[in-house]
């Protein structure tokens, strides 16, 4: 499907073809391989700042950031042979040590010798969102042991409750920051009980209010029953927690049935937590696990009391028999990304974690892909597809089942009604039918000089069949 999208775009090869699969424009990180001797411009001609990452045999693979990729749409770089070797944005790596990084939007110190984060202040709410008092820092590796023969596994009355021992990971050496094109990171390598080797890569962006965490750990095999967690603990007085679900926010204290578990949730896009001014989340990308306030002891509680305004990603266990490898070792990269603020929305939040989840697609043209006849689609970029307004995600944009057009699903995320805008600059948009899940129309939406306008219900999920034409050149 890349290749037949490619082959339509009017641009002679040798180019790269940046696609953003979501329903608004973003920037995002994009690693590449390219041959040696290959430059990156823009589609006007300017070279991309870019970093290496790896350096191969006849080539290498860098790392730059795509800025103002279209919604539902692509962004065309070009690519160049030079003789001049790498691009000057391409020499080295500039490292230096130190245990603080900062930017317009965070301060970060890290304890690299225990391997976490013990300080973030947020510069725009001018407070630490770290919680000093907790026992674990920020990011760390958690190694729970025990377990066997207790509630926690087996889940019956009559066994005792568990009592788990956790070690974090310490032993680090120094970190190093280096800068980037588009930002900073900060990183160490440390142990952990049962893991040899953990290496951690903090990424600050110049551009985004986000810290981006990527830990690459190298786990030992064990036969007893284990678990691993990666703390982040909140300065959040009289916390107040909530994730994703499926089709809206849930609140595990109020919104849970009787005897639903409360000790740990999956994790759709994003895990909130909430009190005295601050709203801080994390977005999972790797495990979709969390607990809240503690770690799992398999007590299987009434109430949702939580002890602290920690989120725990919960990223391995081997607690139950069913379906599960009892041992789990190997190398494992765990990736979570953070943000702050007074009040962050469930709608801001569905959309940062559908980013994060959801990388750009990339797509190489060479000399022998296109032949003849260039493609009709513009050489720079395009949007194939435009909804207008906040609130809401693009689920689902497909050929029909029966083959009369299109079908286009959008989930409202805010939890209040509202209208958005169907339109597109590349495509005439004749008619859109209404439609039940199974694509039976329901009624006919007109149709007026700027575009379909489509009502949304709070927290609804809405089915649309479009006729569409491509517009004349």
């Amino acid at each position: 499907s890349m290749s037949r999208l490619l082959d339509r775009i009017g641009v002679e090869p040798p180019a790269l073809v940046v696609f953003n699969s979501l329903g608004h424009a973003r920037d995002a990180l994009v690693e590449v391989d390219l041959d040696s001797g290959m430059e990156l411009l823009e589609a006007a001609g300017k070279p991309v700042a870019a970093e290496p990452v790896h350096m191969g045999e006849d080539y290498r693979r860098v790392r730059f950031l795509a800025e103002h990729v279209p919604a539902l749409g692509y962004r065309v770089y070009r690519l160049k042979s030079s003789t001049a070797g790498a691009p000057a944005a391409e020499q080295g790596r500039d490292l230096k040590t130190a245990n603080t990084v900062e930017n317009d939007f965070y301060r970060v110190t890290v304890d690299p010798g225990r391997g976490g984060v013990t300080s973030i202040f947020d510069k725009q709410m001018h407070r630490e969102i770290v919680d000093a008092k907790s026992p674990y820092l920020l990011n760390q590796y958690l190694y729970v042991s025990g377990g066997d023969g207790t509630r926690l596994v087996y889940m019956r009355d009559h066994l005792p409750n568990a009592e788990l021992r956790i070690t974090p990971a310490g032993g680090g050496a120094v970190a190093t920051v280096h800068a980037t094109p588009w930002g900073q990171t900060i990183g160490y390598t440390l142990a952990g009980l049962n893991a040899r080797e953990i290496s951690t890569e903090i990424r600050l962006y110049n551009a985004e209010k986000k810290i981006e965490f990527v830990n690459r750990v190298q786990k030992e095999p064990v036969n007893q029953k284990e678990a691993v967690y990666f703390a982040f603990p909140f300065a959040a007085p009289d916390p107040q927690f909530e994730y994703e679900g499926q089709a809206g926010t849930v609140n595990p204290a109020h919104d849970a049935l009787a005897g639903a578990n409360r000790e740990w949730f999956t994790v759709g896009h994003w895990a909130r937590v909430s009190g005295g001014g601050l709203s801080a989340a994390i977005i999972p990308v790797d495990g979709p696990l969390a607990t809240f306030g503690d770690i799992n002891r398999g007590r299987w509680p009434e109430k949702f009391e939580p002890l602290s305004a920690a989120i725990f990603a919960y990223a391995l266990n081997n607690y139950w028999h069913t379906n599960f490898p009892r041992v789990q070792s190997g190398e494992f990269t765990f990736r979570y990304v953070l943000t702050s603020g007074a009040d962050l929305s469930p709608a801001a939040l569905s959309r940062l974690g559908r980013e994060v989840l959801t990388p750009l697609e990339t797509g190489q043209l060479i000399a022998t892909d296109k032949v003849g006849a260039r493609g009709s689609l513009p050489a720079s970029e395009a949007a194939f597809l435009s909804v207008g307004g906040d609130g809401f995600e693009i689920e689902t944009l497909k050929p029909a089942e029966d083959g009369r057009g299109y079908v286009l699903r959008l989930l409202e995320t805010s939890g209040r009604a509202h209208t958005v805008q169907i339109g597109s600059r590349l495509f005439e948009v004749e008619r859109v039918w209404e439609t039940n899940a199974v694509e039976d129309d329901r009624r006919e939406i007109p149709i007026g000089k700027d575009g379909a306008g489509i009502a949304l219900p709070a927290s609804g999920i809405v089915t649309l069949r479009m006729s569409l034409r491509l517009r004349a050149p």
